[in-house]
């Protein structure tokens, strides 16, 4: 018999075990692209390794579920039959979704968040940090109805109220006499002994409690990597049966390919200066790599890694002493910036900031002859990039040929009329009028033509109705011009204000011909976005064109184009002034 409390819980963990029925919907209509795939393998089918009980993977999973239907009702499809059924799913969730994140009936806001907040990779990242710390309390935090941005501030204040129980106080690792001097666990060895009782140690695993502990932060690294720890033995104030250690530093570096990843002082900060010199003693330092005595680099190379890169070690964090040292040895390892101020855009550093950028899953770049400006995306022409990247007026603009319901106002057309010669006019009505009385027409002929249905009043308004076209047009092209010159760079789904006028397309003015559409970014960018630890890449760099509407609609008016008409084609082209 099932007992009450498992009878309770049965609906949980049925949804917890079967977790991936939640998708099924949304990879059925997510086969028109092959990101919602990727989506789901990369993210939806590795959150348990990352979040481990059943509740944060159902909680994770749902917000995926929810930014794979807003990435899919984002989409332009030629299949209209399938987007209006992906619009109608994503409205469906929405709905019934918003309620559980107590979003009431505001389904606009869950919209808002998949667009603004939202971050796959990060969320899963940053969760793992904070579960890494082995607290109870975050351990048991439920973030279910709770958006990321909130369940991350409750845990950061937990992390912050357990790591000021250790601010101010010198955390020791303690290990008894019987190990050997320079090997605070039976399974590290050091790296680099200084003789004066500094180390750098590989701790040779991924978690370290006692790091933890001493250093306030949470002493893990990736699956594959080990802890490298810059340590002080203190013999000063060792106890008769133990050494007592001083952590300062932790970096993590991959177990097999020796690059760095995390490289954090106490608490998660930045490496101080006065520690600067043990790190690039680490960057220099070789090993003997074969019974031939060949020596090479410890270190092969330094990433970003994928929590708190603002408080990672930067080698431009260095003095210029520091950096000239690096720059002689190990140039690779500098970075960019420092890079290209000391070797400027040779070959080298082109090809550097290539692969960099190709390793943020982007195309590589096409630089132009100078290498001034590289092309970001390639459209087949305007309509395949507006198509693809344009708001909704942008894509109205160019959907549009002419509007055969234009409204024309009696003053616009007799301003037509007034472009004609008046007394070319009147022998015109003489002519075709000989017997109306004179009395009838002399006093306003235009009036009387209008009344009369005349053909010349007719093309008069026909004048009127291709200067309003012309005048539409004109504003319209002036205002996807605008657009198309000065756009929004997006970067992982978020705008970048500081890039503003930092990209252009090619050729505008030969907008509707141009074949293919090329939309360019300066070198000054380029180096923004690879330097700049402000953004994430999850999404890729972006951009929208945004084409501003005027606040009553495109109604402007072009004389010359009246004029042209009724000169050119009206039939009374000899009454033009």
């Amino acid at each position: 018999m099932i007992s009450f409390k498992t009878f309770l819980h049965a609906p949980l963990l049925l949804e917890a075990y079967d977790y991936s029925q939640m998708f099924t919907k949304v990879l059925e209509l997510g086969k028109v692209t092959p990101v919602i795939d990727t989506y789901y393998r990369s993210y939806v089918l590795q959150s348990p390794e990352y979040l481990k009980k059943n509740f944060r993977i159902i909680w994770y999973n749902k917000l995926m579920q929810i930014y794979m239907a807003w990435t899919l009702d984002n989409l332009t499809l030629d299949d209209k039959v399938a987007e209006q059924n992906i619009k109608q799913y994503y409205k469906k969730l929405l709905q019934s979704e918003c309620k559980k994140f107590n979003l009431a009936d505001r389904p606009d806001i869950l919209d808002s968040k998949m667009q603004n907040d939202f971050l796959p990779r990060k969320t899963l990242t940053q969760y793992k940090h904070f579960l890494d710390l082995h607290l109870k309390e975050i351990d048991d935090y439920n973030p279910t109805g709770k958006f990321p941005e909130e369940v991350f501030a409750d845990m950061e204040k937990i992390e912050k109220e357990w790591a000021s129980e250790l601010d101010g106080t010198v955390q020791y690792i303690k290990q008894p006499l019987d190990h050997e001097e320079g090997y605070p666990d039976k399974r590290c060895f050091p790296i680099i002994e200084y003789g004066n009782g500094w180390y750098w140690v590989d701790l040779n695993t991924n978690y370290c409690s006692n790091e933890s502990r001493a250093m306030g932060h949470c002493g893990t690294g990736s699956h594959g990597s080990t802890l490298l720890s810059l340590r002080y033995l203190n013999k000063r104030k060792s106890e008769p049966s133990t050494w007592l250690w001083e952590p300062h530093l932790t970096f993590e570096m991959g177990s097999d390919d020796h690059i760095l990843y995390q490289m954090k002082g106490k608490q998660n900060t930045k490496p101080v200066e006065k520690y600067h010199k043990y790190i690039l003693d680490l960057l220099l330092h070789k090993e003997v790599t074969s019974t031939k005595g060949t020596e090479s680099y410890y270190i092969k190379g330094i990433e970003r890694s994928s929590y708190g890169q603002d408080s990672d070690f930067s080698t431009e964090d260095l003095s210029d002493e520091f950096k000239e040292d690096l720059f002689e040895q190990r140039p690779e390892l500098m970075g960019l910036m420092d890079y290209y101020k000391k070797v400027g855009k040779t070959d080298s550093f082109m090809q550097r900031m290539n692969e960099l950028w190709i390793s943020k899953d982007l195309h590589s770049l096409e630089w132009d002859e100078k290498k001034e400006f590289a092309v970001i995306y390639e459209a087949r022409d305007l309509e395949d990039l507006v198509e693809n990247y344009g708001d909704d007026t942008t894509k109205w603009i160019v959907d549009q040929d002419s509007d055969p319901d234009i409204e024309v106002s009696d003053d616009t057309i007799r301003e037509c009329y007034e472009m004609l010669d008046e007394k070319k006019v009147e022998e015109y009505i003489r002519k075709e009028y000989p017997d109306e009385d004179e009395e009838n027409w002399e006093d306003d002929m235009f009036q009387f033509l209008e009344d009369e249905g005349d053909d010349l009043y007719t093309q008069c308004r026909w004048a009127a109705e291709r200067g309003i076209e012309g005048g539409r047009y004109n504003e319209m092209m002036s205002a996807l011009d605008g657009g198309l010159k000065s756009f929004d760079i997006t970067i992982g789904g978020e705008t970048y204000n500081d890039l503003e006028d930092e990209a252009f397309i090619n050729d505008v003015d030969n907008k509707w011909n141009q074949a293919p559409m090329k939309v360019y970014t300066n070198f000054k960018t380029v180096m923004l976005l690879l330097t700049d630890s402000d953004f994430e890449l999850e999404n890729g760099i972006g951009f929208e064109i945004k084409t501003s509407q005027p606040y009553y609609g495109f109604d402007g008016w072009e004389q010359l184009d009246a004029r042209n008409f009724l000169k050119d084609e009206s039939g009374f082209g000899y009454m033009v002034n």
